[in-house]
């Protein structure tokens, strides 16, 4: 290379996500922020798709006479119920609790809706913290995991009315009807022994008499059962209650021991081979296989392959168990500190279960492990951030392992992550923080076994003040999100709980189908709303979702009629003059035809890494590259802007440059496709000036309008200088 020269150097993908590396160190395909974008191998980085409206669950007023428990408390966990219908189970943590349907936010008819003592929360917990729950059928299995399991004092009746070697004891044969006799089996083995009771004249195995046998119910984990009613004009029932729990009926203290999880906290709940699971201490109970409520033997006299699963995992020193994975043919079992594989060979039975130490690393006791293909991804906590780990099986070695797949953003997330949800069919993790209305997306790619993409960026929902729960189905991602809004009209504030949904598919066509000509719109809490023309007045009203007087962010897209497809942000009242009458109702002068796309903006934002000049397939680090100019490759793109910061040398009196802005539009004179008032999604490259050393500029892309844009690649031309050669 001479010592001074133009070159011209591609990026030649943007689909890397965002890294926290060092710049030198970064792929060309990694950037160095991101917000509100997704990155595929096919677009490379694109605006998120919108949220789109669902329903509106429930409104709390803070200030008000009965304002309830904070939303951010409540504990949630959605239902696919056999009738095909999606619900939401609400813990307020209060003693009561909701079922929302899903499509419709409608509140389903609850047979007992009075306080329950298993449903509420000591002071200074949440429910979120307290409750955890799986739903199996038509039921959801609720565990608070502050209660302590314990047996009640019952004991079984009789009397022992004699011992016996065998069933085949001459004693026996006389005994009276109803007599209890011990059976001793082998002589010194304690375990042996066992009880028969003859019962109109067969004798059948029965349970010590004096011992305990029964499970104290309000104890033990609660169901909700959304029951069909065809009466119903919701076509469901919702009852709550304790459970008719499995006794000890036969066998005695030793040879039929009381469950693990007895005189101990449940601290967390599983449902694995037909098996409900319970997990305590350091302890984990899987129930008889198809009787989810027993946890006794069902003999003492043999080992059933059916019979309850009840071991101590040892190794785990002081270490609680939280949760139960599927991983490969084994159920992983997550502690604080160390991860313990339950695996049964060839079947998942008593006879066969065995527990191995499999892993250390630091897992989350909030956050509940999610399964994606066949890989588990789980959230390790630190004081400042928190580590996503994705756990495999190396099926050579038969080996556990687990790969962190955020060392290249290692402060990327926030610590307490409180939730993770993972999508198959599109190969994405989404994580939930605490408190926050920011969701941290992971989007990967395998090729074989190579990963070719490993890409983290952040979402921000725009108006939220959280996120509160979240859920996927087929190509969606649900999330239950808070909005606090003022309402001008009461002085007053407003939480307010809404479903959304995301749509993971870049192409699909239920969010692109708001316009007359298929242009999708990008706003967050979209939802569409009709006209409502009042001749007395001469007004035409609207009726938004949420309340949204007063939100500067908020946008409309009148559709089709007499304002057809203009946007406006409502603070700028144009193109005509909107009012608002209450706090989420708005109306123009005269009869408007146009229906209206209402929501939230959100700005897209991404910032370029700083860029080398690559001699051969490694940067030279000592070039000097003076950018002249970048093209940037876009498609189905409207409009976006281009920010170019320069900023002084160090140390130094010089003035920071001042930001460049240049903001392009894809219209173009005479496009048979251009339409007053709407945008229009071109494929294209735009060229723009940086003029700048590559090391003291900062190149920012973005896009504030409700319009989608995707950046495939660009390329830079710059001169550039070196005082030596490789």
């Amino acid at each position: 290379m001479a010592p001074l020269s133009i070159v011209r150097q591609p990026i030649p993908s943007l689909y890397g996500g965002v890294s926290q590396q060092a710049a030198a160190l970064r792929s060309l395909n990694q950037v160095q922020s991101a917000t509100n974008c997704t990155f595929t191998v096919r677009e490379g980085i694109s605006k998120r798709n919108p949220t789109m409206l669902v329903s509106r669950l429930a409104e709390r007023d803070p200030l008000g006479e009965d304002p309830g428990v904070p939303f951010a408390g409540w504990f949630f966990h959605d239902v696919r119920h056999p009738n095909g219908e999606v619900y939401i189970l609400a813990l307020p943590g209060d003693g009561s609790y909701r079922v929302f349907r899903e499509r419709d936010g409608a509140i389903m008819p609850l047979n007992d809706d009075t306080g329950q003592a298993y449903l509420t929360v000591a002071e200074g917990s949440t429910a979120a913290d307290v409750f955890r729950a799986i739903a199996v059928g038509d039921k959801v299995y609720i565990v608070n995991t502050s209660v302590v399991v314990a047996m009640k004092t019952d004991v079984a009746p009789g009397t022992i009315s004699g011992t016996a070697q065998t069933l085949q004891d001459e004693a026996l044969g006389s005994a009276p009807e109803g007599s209890i006799y011990r059976i001793v089996g082998s002589s010194g083995n304690d375990y042996d022994t066992h009880y028969a009771k003859k019962t109109q004249g067969r004798w059948f195995e029965w349970v010590e008499p004096g011992v305990t046998t029964e499970i104290e119910p309000t104890s033990m984990p609660h169901a909700v059962t959304i029951q069909e009613a065809e009466a119903n004009p919701l076509g469901v029932v919702c009852s709550f209650g304790p459970l008719v729990w499995g006794q000890r009926l036969v066998g005695d203290a030793k040879s039929n021991k009381e469950p693990s999880f007895v005189g101990r906290r449940i601290s967390g709940v599983a449902f694995q081979f037909d098996r409900l699971g319970l997990l305590a201490a350091n302890h984990v109970s899987f129930s008889e296989t198809g009787e989810y409520l027993n946890f006794w033997r069902t003999t003492v006299t043999d080992v059933l392959d059916t019979d309850r699963i009840d071991v101590t995992v040892t190794g785990a020193g002081n270490s609680t168990l939280y949760w139960a994975k599927p991983l490969a043919r084994s159920v992983m079992l997550f502690a604080g500190s160390r991860q313990f594989s339950m695996d049964g060979n060839p079947i998942f039975s008593p006879r066969t279960v065995t527990v191995s130490e499999a892993t250390t690393y630091s897992s989350s006791p909030r956050c509940e492990p999610v399964n994606l293909g066949a890989n588990v991804y789980f959230a390790s906590d630190s004081v400042s951030s928190s580590q996503i780990m994705e756990m495999f099986t190396q099926e050579d070695v038969v080996a556990k392992e687990a790969a962190n797949i955020t060392s290249h953003v290692p402060s990327y997330i926030p610590s307490a992550v409180e939730q993770m949800v993972a999508n198959p069919n599109f190969d994405t993790v989404i994580v939930r923080t605490l408190g926050s209305p920011d969701l941290y997306i992971y989007e990967f790619m395998w090729s074989g076994d190579q990963k070719v993409q490993s890409a983290w960026g952040k979402w921000t929902i725009s108006g939220a003040t959280r996120v509160l729960h979240l859920y996927t189905r087929d190509e969606y991602v649900y999330a239950l999100v808070e909005y606090q809004t003022f309402d001008d009209f009461t002085n007053d504030s407003v939480e307010i709980l809404s479903l959304v949904r995301l749509n993971l598919n870049r192409r699909s066509g239920v969010w692109r189908q708001f316009t007359t000509n298929g242009e999708p719109v990008c706003m967050d809490n979209l939802h569409v709303v009709d006209p409502v023309y009042n001749a007395a007045q001469n007004r035409t009203y609207y009726r938004v979702g949420l309340p949204m007087a007063g939100q500067t962010d908020t946008g409309v897209l009148f559709i089709g009629g007499t304002l057809g497809g203009r946007f406006q942000r409502l603070a700028l009242n144009a193109p005509q003059p909107i009012f608002w009458e209450e706090a989420d109702l708005f109306y123009m002068v005269g009869n408007v035809t146009s229906r209206a796309a209402v929501g939230y903006n959100y700005t897209m934002r991404w910032t370029l890494s700083e860029q080398f000049f690559f001699d051969g397939e490694r940067p030279n680090l000592v070039a000097r590259v003076q950018i002249r100019n970048m093209t940037i490759r876009f498609s189905e793109t409207a409009n976006f802007g281009v920010q170019v910061k320069m900023r002084g040398a160090p140390i130094s009196n010089q003035n920071i440059t001042a930001d460049l802005l240049s903001t392009y539009s894809g219209r173009t004179t005479g496009n048979e496709d251009l339409t007053l008032g709407l945008a229009t999604r071109v494929d294209g490259q735009f060229t723009f000036p940086v003029l700048g050393r590559s090391s003291d500029i900062e190149i920012t892309f973005t896009n504030s309008e409700p319009t989608p844009s995707n950046f495939n690649n660009a390329e830079w031309e710059a001169l550039v200088s070196s005082r030596s050669r490789r």
